[in-house]
């Protein structure tokens, strides 16, 4: 607050006096400029989250200003393929007076997983069923960031004519939600 002392004064010097009170008030919002959306890669490790980056960008005021965004920076949250996560930024000045953004972060998965298939193998011709092999399973095993399938082709117990010393082709694929794969044959 500020006291302005008024007085006035006649000609014989016969004074009044009082005192203004003047309050400043703070009455501009902040201008905030959040960054802009974004993508932002699933983590390898830490199983399907990514974690949340520094979006709070910049922003100007008459007054002192604070930038605050949630989730906070570094946050690490759940998500998969192509989900979105919004942060709130916001600043806000001694006044309280605000401006609040919204950035959008997009979820990319672009960890291909790692399959372990099973070893070569030599298999036993069935002669009951005319020179045919049953194909075992051969999937093995296969690790990702995120949730992983595998599938063989031809697929497991399907029967296959062949003969002596025959090779028999068996791909072998890890695929993630994001479509991205790792094979074996």
């Amino acid at each position: 607050t500020i006291q302005v002392l008024v007085t006035a004064t006649d000609a014989a010097g016969n004074t009044d006096v009082h005192t203004v009170v003047l309050t400043a008030k703070d009455v501009t919002d902040p201008v905030l400029t959040a960054d802009a959306d974004q993508d932002v890669d699933i983590n390898t490790t830490a199983g399907c989250t990514v974690t949340i980056p520094d979006v709070m960008g910049s922003a100007s005021d008459n007054c002192a200003v604070t930038i605050t965004q949630s989730p906070a920076v570094a946050a690490s949250v759940m998500t998969s393929h192509n989900d979105t996560i919004q942060v709130l930024v916001t600043a806000t000045d001694a006044a309280g007076n605000t401006d609040v953004h919204t950035v959008v972060l997009t979820a990319k998965d672009v960890t291909n997983p790692v399959l372990n298939a099973e070893l070569d193998q030599n298999l036993d011709i069935n002669t009951t069923t005319g020179c045919t092999v049953s194909i075992p399973d051969v999937m093995g095993s296969a690790t990702d960031n995120c949730t992983v399938t595998i599938t063989q082709s031809p697929m497991v117990a399907a029967s296959v004519m062949t003969s002596h010393n025959d090779t028999i082709q068996v791909l072998v694929i890890a695929t993630d939600l994001a479509g991205n794969a790792d094979t074996s044959t």
